[in-house]
């Protein structure tokens, strides 16, 4: 038979890690909105294996069908073994190695002064946005506008975000949490090895974000956009994405050197990055944002770091 995904917003990584994981190959960059896999049922694979499968489908909300076997759409090799492994919706993580760096811009707005030394402890952060299977696995809803698998979640305030991570700590026993500002922006900036670009990954916003004049008025799927130096996307432009910080005006005045996180009461808190609808200054890495807490809104997502 052959297994057919139905994507309709193009190459969707749920599904070809789902079908990576179970049978052991990759799809590459499927961008026909439909494309098979054939499975080859083999003495020594189990019935069971190709029923997890499809289940893990139905949980990611990764449309399927089954029809005889005819000759695939995209030309694969026929796998002889099924491997039998349950699709992780837990992040992918990128190692960040602590170190200084200059935080802010002298030739942004005011709150971006005054340009001061940070030091920050080793960390890691998510390689993408978190995205809508990632939510609906997590929480059973997706509360976003624009909807598909692979398509960063949006809609969600900043107390949606601490829910999310507070069941996938305990789905994962570990501890995700929302990057403080300096830790978003010293990753976003490209880390220890920082080419000191605008944008994140380059002085070529086009290269890196999606934003108003690229974007087509709406979210794109995570990680097609370039990388920056540190192999994390998106971190300009697609999604406005939560900080865990409150946001004051003047802090960068007299933020701490060592690890610092504004605890400080205030009504809002930081969002960083740019979404679908900025412009190019929105997205330069030193550019800083906040909103209430309470308040949902189909450009703002998030991503999640952890310290271990």
């Amino acid at each position: 038979v052959n297994v057919v995904l139905e994507n309709t917003n193009g190459h969707n990584l749920n599904a070809t890690k789902a079908i990576k994981n179970h049978l052991g190959l990759s799809l590459g960059e499927a961008k026909d909105l439909v494309f098979s896999c054939p499975v080859q049922i083999c003495e020594n694979v189990e019935k069971n294996s190709i029923t997890q499968m499809l289940k893990d489908f139905e949980e990611f909300n990764i449309e399927y069908r089954i029809q005889p076997y005819k000759q695939p759409i995209v030309d694969i090799p026929k796998p002889t073994i099924i491997i039998p492994k349950k699709f992780d919706f837990e992040p992918e993580m990128v190692f960040v190695k602590g170190g200084t760096f200059k935080m802010g811009s002298n030739d942004g707005r005011d709150n971006e002064k005054p340009v001061h030394d940070v030091t920050l402890s080793d960390f890691y952060i998510g390689k993408y946005q978190i995205t809508q299977a990632q939510w609906q696995a997590v929480m059973g809803n997706n509360p976003s506008h624009f909807k598909g698998n692979n398509l960063p979640v949006e809609q969600v305030n900043w107390h949606d975000c601490q829910e999310f991570i507070k069941k996938l700590n305990e789905k994962t026993n570990k501890k995700y949490r929302l990057p403080t500002e300096a830790e978003w922006e010293y990753a976003a900036r490209g880390g220890n090895k920082s080419k000191g670009y605008k944008y994140s990954g380059s002085d070529t916003i086009d290269e890196v974000a999606w934003y108003s004049e690229n974007a087509d008025k709406k979210t794109h799927p995570v990680g097609e956009k370039k990388a920056n130096e540190l192999d994390i996307h998106d971190m300009s432009g697609n999604v406005w994405e939560w900080c865990q910080d409150y946001y004051i005006d003047n802090y960068y005045k007299n933020s701490p050197k060592n690890d610092p996180q504004c605890v400080e009461n205030g009504s809002s808190r930081v969002l960083r990055g740019g979404s679908w609808s900025s412009d190019d200054v929105g997205c330069r890495v030193a550019f800083r944002f906040s909103y209430d807490p309470t308040d949902r809104n189909f450009i703002f997502g998030f991503r999640v770091v952890r310290n271990d």
